[in-house]
C-alpha cells in the first residue's frame, strides 16, 4: 500500500501569436479581468468562458519521433508502456494563454500568447506515498495521539519523477514535436507562433542535454496521481485490491477511488 505512485507530468512550450489573433490573453490581465468577469456573468461569453484546454490530440512516439524510437530500440532502452498497439504515449493540449508553469505570473503586456502542453501518459517512473510522525520542534520522538486516539502522522509523498531516464528523453522529444507543430502554425497569417519560452536560440533542438535540463526545471504535475492501491492478481507483488476492489488480506474493506 502506497507503492507504485504514478502521475501525469506536463511540459509546456509558450508562443506569442500575431496581434490580429485575439485569443483572450489580454483580457485576463489585472484591470481587464474585471470587465471579462462582468461579461461572463452577464452573457456567459468572453475570455473567462474558456475552459483553457481548448483542443487536444493523442499521439504515439513512432508518429512524432520515429528516429528516436529506432535509436532507443537499437540501444535496447526502449520501453513500451501504452495499453495497446494503437494507444497513445503523449497527449497534446492547446491552451490560449501564457502557460509557463502553474503559479507563474502572466506577462503584463497586451500581447496574445498560446501554449502547447505535452503530457506523458504512461510514465515508467513511479514513487511512493507513506506516513511518518509529524515533526516535533522540541525534539520529542514520541508519536503523540489526537483526542480521538489516532496517532498524529503526516503524509510523505515522494513522486520520484524521472527516476527512469526514459521518461525524460521522451518528454524532450515531445518538446521537439511541439516546435515542429508551431512552425506550421506560424505559417498561418492569422495565428503565428514565435516561441518565447524556452526559446529555440537558448535551447536548440540538437541540444538533447539542454532540452532535458529544460524539462527537469519546467515540468509539473497535472494532478492525476494514481495506483498506490494497485489492482491485480495475487501473483502481482504490488497488487492491493482484486478486480472487485476488495483489499487483499482484509475482509469487507474496499478501495474505490483512483488510488
Amino acid at each position: 500500500v502506497g507503492a507504485n505512485l504514478v502521475d501525469h507530468l506536463g511540459i509546456a512550450v509558450v508562443f506569442k501569436s500575431r496581434n490580429r489573433c485575439d485569443n483572450g490573453q489580454p483580457h485576463l490581465i489585472f484591470g481587464k479581468s474585471i470587465l471579462s468577469f462582468i461579461k461572463y456573468k452577464a452573457r456567459g461569453t468572453g475570455a473567462i468562458s474558456s475552459q483553457i484546454g481548448e483542443a487536444a490530440n493523442f499521439v504515439r512516439l513512432e508518429e512524432i519521433a520515429p528516429d528516436f524510437v529506432a535509436r532507443e530500440k537499437a540501444n535496447g532502452t526502449y520501453q513500451e508502456r501504452a495499453s495497446g498497439p494503437n494507444s497513445p504515449h503523449i497527449e497534446l493540449i492547446f491552451t490560449p494563454i501564457f502557460n509557463r508553469q502553474h503559479g507563474t505570473i502572466m506577462p503584463s503586456d497586451t500581447k496574445n500568447y498560446y501554449s502547447i502542453v505535452a503530457l506523458l501518459l504512461n510514465p515508467c517512473s513511479s514513487g511512493k506515498l507513506t506516513i511518518a510522525p509529524k515533526f516535533n520542534p522540541s525534539g520529542d520522538t514520541q508519536t503523540k495521539t489526537k483526542g480521538n486516539g489516532s496517532p498524529d502522522f503526516e503524509t510523505v509523498i515522494d513522486p520520484n519523477y524521472f527516476s527512469d531516464p526514459f521518461d525524460l528523453r521522451v518528454m524532450a522529444e515531445a518538446v521537439k514535436f511541439i516546435r515542429r507543430l508551431a512552425r506550421r502554425m506560424n505559417e498561418d497569417p492569422e495565428i503565428g507562433g514565435r516561441e518565447c519560452y524556452p526559446g529555440e536560440q537558448d535551447v536548440p533542438d540538437h541540444d538533447d542535454a539542454g532540452l532535458q535540463a529544460y524539462v527537469r526545471t519546467a515540468v509539473e504535475t497535472y494532478y492525476h496521481p494514481t495506483s498506490t492501491c494497485r489492482m491485480g492478481p495475487t501473483s502481482d507483488t504490488l497488487a492491493v485490491v482484486d478486480n472487485r476492489l476488495n483489499v487483499y488480506g482484509i475482509d469487507r474493506l474496499r478501495v474505490i477511488d483512483a488510488s
